[in-house]
């Protein structure tokens, strides 16, 4: 029945042609054309237009799409505007030379010729004003209410169709009854107020969004959909029947819809989510916001001040790639080393495009350079990220890793990383921007670092992915850069900042950015998340009860295969033991598996085997929460079989296993 009223409408001698587009592009929203909308749209707009010089004109053009044919359409329906407004024009002023007026005594008569009788003088469609359309004062006057140059309000064709989508005040005189005056609303052009984000747990994975009051249903963009479950199971995109439009009337490009899980605050909802073409923010829409009950006092508690401490450092979140100040890297290497010259490596076709683009990136941000000649050269190798971009590396482990001295600074045990979080409420997660890249290089080490490619040869300026000294180097740089602020972590390029107040969190947040600021390091704003109550770090999910092994991770070792050999199992075991502190007695749990790798012992996977693979992840998947470390509380120190609680029981049990070893391992005394 939509399509059939679709392909029944034709234009009206007394509507314009954008009238009657937008009355198509309406009866088209729900026949679910799909790809094949523009097309349906040329077609309606050549067959039911009543122009035949129009449809001449689209018909002679074999080339012809939908915006082709409106712009076309549109051109012509004003150009025969035009010329009617000139004829008029000469018609008129020829008019005034056979008028003849008379006056007799007060009064005045007026003789005009037959053509004034029937012709009364003309309106100007502009205004409404009594004069031709080429002579109107209002020609660049700007419509508000379709916003078209060249008529007023007063005087818009498109009123219908406006009144709709115009917002409406209505007025009240004194005896309450209503006036219905519109106002025109403009727009306001000043500093505009920073959204309220809110990051609901979606699918087991938080999601900053905007809470929008204005937007009937929660939306996604479609890059948000493919790199929130990258490492986990997307939820299935369906077929969706809404149809979305902007604040100006135009269409957004439904992909798809899906039901998912919404966390928030304890509240627990499954509720819909349509995900649209692009890249643009996640909304909060009036669907969900009538399931899920938003806690405004602790949205509003600290955002405010964090919002102005985010626009205060706003050049630490410019889109500019970042240069730290006062400090280089230098790669020891050798000068009697021998050096290490190899060619460049073939790519993939499908990888050729994107590797030349990054390279024109590099060069243009200042990070490599090309050089004619060099004594050192390694061959790259391309990493595709998660957002499908690539990254350039150099199979350094060829050439400079192999005579260079290794930088000795220690990267922090994940351990001692999170005993700094103890007591945090809320966090705060940076990310930097192409890290390694801020760094400079010290000039003696750029010759070390050149890679050969099939665009020829280029010298890093920064210090590049790749080489073994890298780490530690940056490590060095962060942690002397942030040293002396309570409550914050560095892993190389990942910061999170807490504090056990949100004014103390504030207070460390504020100094982290002034120090990043002072050094010229710039940040990722669309991968920072500012005052979360949860955050995932490290492989960890973080809040203020303690530590959560990351959804992703745990359902990666549930679904893992049974292993078939050696090398399988050690990948699962390996897995598994990043999370071992979650599983009470994993050793006893895991005996069965580790007697497969003995040296002498003979591949064969049993019951007991498989009894033991299920019971490690089953346990993993109900694992409870690690609190966070504190100093005050009482330690009881466990191990896989033995919890000493009493000394002298734990050294007679000791004692009686190692005789009881001795007695199997020489059974004749």
């Amino acid at each position: 029945m939509k399509r059939f009223k679709f392909n029944s409408r034709f234009k009206q001698p007394t509507e314009s042609v954008s009238s009657y587009i937008t009355d198509l592009r309406k009866l088209a929203e729900h026949c679910a054309y799909g790809n094949q909308l523009p097309d349906m749209l040329r077609d309606r707009l050549v067959c039911g237009i009543d122009d035949r010089k129009i449809q001449a004109r689209l018909l002679a053009d074999g080339n012809l799409d939908f915006k082709k044919a409106e712009a076309t359409a549109l051109a012509m329906e004003a150009a025969a505007k035009d010329t009617e407004d000139l004829q008029q024009a000469g018609e008129y002023r020829s008019s005034q030379v056979n008028k003849i007026q008379e006056r007799r005594g007060e009064g005045r008569k007026i003789q005009e010729t037959p053509w004034v009788r029937t012709n009364p003088r003309p309106q100007c469609y502009r205004c409404g004003g009594p004069h031709v359309a080429p002579s109107c004062h209002f020609a660049r006057a700007t419509c508000f209410k379709c916003k078209k140059v060249g008529h007023l309000a007063r005087m818009c064709r498109n009123k219908a169709d406006m009144e709709r989508k115009m917002h409406k005040i209505e007025g009240e005189e004194e005896d309450g009854e209503t006036t219905g005056e519109e106002y025109t609303l403009y727009t306001v052009r000043g500093a505009r107020e920073p959204p309220v984000i809110v990051h609901p747990e979606v699918n087991k994975v938080a999601i900053p969004m905007e809470v929008d009051t204005g937007a009937a249903v929660s939306i996604i963009s479609q890059k948000v959909y493919e790199e929130s479950w990258k490492d986990t199971c997307k939820p299935v995109l369906e077929y969706s029947d809404v149809v979305l439009r902007t604040y100006s009337g135009d269409l957004l490009k439904v992909m798809g819809e899906v039901n998912v899980e919404v966390n928030y605050n304890n509240q627990s909802k499954v509720l819909p989510l349509v995900v649209v073409d692009g890249d643009g923010p996640s909304l909060m829409g009036r669907n969900w916001l009538k399931q899920i009950k938003l806690d405004w006092a602790a949205v509003y508690s600290c955002r405010s001040e964090c919002d102005k401490v985010i626009r205060s450092f706003s050049n630490v979140f410019k889109e500019e790639l970042g240069l730290i100040r006062n400090t280089k890297a230098t790669l020891h290497v050798d000068k009697e080393a021998q050096p290490k010259f190899f060619k460049a490596r073939p790519l993939p076709y499908a990888l050729k495009d994107k590797v030349e683009h990054e390279l024109e990136r590099l060069v243009n941000d200042g990070v490599i350079e090309p050089v004619q000649f060099s004594e050192w050269a390694a061959p790259i190798v391309p990493i595709v990220k998660g957002d499908k971009s690539i990254r350039i590396c150099g199979d350094y482990k060829m050439t400079v890793n192999r005579v260079s001295r290794v930088d000795s600074y220690p990267i922090p045990k994940v351990e001692d990383l999170l005993a700094n979080l103890s007591g945090g409420k809320t966090f705060s997660k940076l990310d930097l921007s192409h890290a390694y890249s801020q760094l400079p290089l010290e000039e003696e080490s750029k010759k070390y670092v050149t890679i050969n490619t099939h665009k020829g040869l280029f010298v890093y300026n920064r210090l590049p992915y790749g080489v073994s000294s890298a780490p530690g180097i940056f490590q060095r740089v962060m942690e002397n850069l942030l040293q002396g602020i309570p409550h914050v972590v560095v892993y190389l390029d990942d910061v999170l900042v807490t504090g056990k107040t949100e004014r103390e969190h504030l207070s460390n947040l504020t100094e982290v950015l002034r120090r990043m600021d002072d050094a010229g390091v710039k940040l990722k704003l669309k991968k920072c998340v500012f005052q979360a109550p949860e955050v995932t770090y490290l492989g960890h999910k973080i809040n203020a009860e303690g530590l959560h092994p990351s959804e992703d991770k745990v359902q990666a070792v549930i679904k893992a295969p049974t292993p078939s050999n050696i090398t399988e199992l050690k990948a699962y075991l390996g897995l598994v033991n990043y999370y071992g502190r979650y599983i009470p007695n994993l050793s006893t749990v895991f005996a069965p598996l580790y007697r497969l790798l003995q040296r002498d012992v003979e591949w064969q996977w049993g019951p007991e085997q498989q009894r033991a693979l299920a019971t490690s992840k089953q346990l993993l998947a109900s694992s409870k929460v690690l609190v966070h470390y504190d100093s005050s509380k009482p330690l009881l120190l466990t191990c896989d079989a033995v919890t000493i609680t009493d000394w002298e029981q734990s050294l007679h049990t000791v004692w009686s296993l190692e005789r009881r070893n001795r007695l199997l391992s020489h059974p004749d005394p």
